[in-house]
């Protein structure tokens, strides 16, 4: 078993959506859908079980998956935190539905037609944990949101590594995939996380000296 802590970091505008009251907001948090399968894509993995959405008639992306955990692979990301603070970019989308639309800055155009969104910057970066139950060797480059935009991917892995119980994780939980008993609700899509999640089992693992809690799968 090999624990790392991973860095994102932003290579172009990222835009995953959350609708709200003034348009669609990126949150500062990154699902562990989004990396668990965006790994597996930029490693090739299941190539027969891509793509992970399927477009329905009404023209919705649906996920075909349950969680962010696939349990084949041998590994799992954990969902990240902004390390750094960035400023939100908004700029302008014109778009026809779900299926169709094109980016464009300062246009003026039919008010239903036009989408407000933020998006988060270059330079951004996400801070989390990957578990592996073998070994392993990861992309340094991966794609991610709705415009699969570039982002580098670099891992350190830890100095030591042993089982516990109950802990505050150190980093956002997927409830799916590791139960949690209390925390802090983060609304997402597709589902919300768990930030300073207490968790039943999780990994004690030290980086640089410093003790972090990494919540482990349930059904591993």
């Amino acid at each position: 078993m090999r624990v790392f802590r991973y860095t994102i970091e932003l290579r172009d505008f990222l835009f995953y959506a959350q609708e709200g009251i003034t348009g669609t907001v990126t949150p500062r948090w990154l699902h562990a859908t989004a990396l668990n399968y965006a790994l597996a894509y930029a490693m090739n993995l299941f190539p027969e079980k891509q793509p992970y959405f399927m477009a329905t008639a009404e023209g919705r992306n649906v996920p075909e998956y349950t969680s962010s955990l696939i349990p084949e692979a041998g590994y799992y990301a954990t969902p990240a935190r902004i390390e750094n603070k960035r400023g939100m970019k908004p700029e302008v989308f014109l778009v026809k539905g779900d299926r169709e639309g094109y980016y464009a800055r300062n246009v003026q155009a039919e008010v239903l037609r036009v989408s407000r969104v933020s998006m988060l910057p270059p330079g951004t970066r996400f801070i989390g944990f990957i578990v592996c139950r073998e070994d392993m060797t990861f992309p340094g480059r991966l794609r991610l949101g709705r415009f699969r935009s570039p982002a580098g991917l670099h891992l350190e892995e830890a100095d030591d590594a042993e089982f516990c119980g109950d802990r505050v994780a150190s980093h956002p939980v997927d409830p799916l995939v590791s139960g949690t008993r209390r925390g802090v609700l983060v609304p997402m899509l597709p589902y919300p996380l768990i930030d300073h999640a207490l968790v039943g089992r999780c990994l004690a693992t030290k980086f640089d000296n410093r003790l972090y809690y990494v919540a482990w799968p349930d059904d591993w």
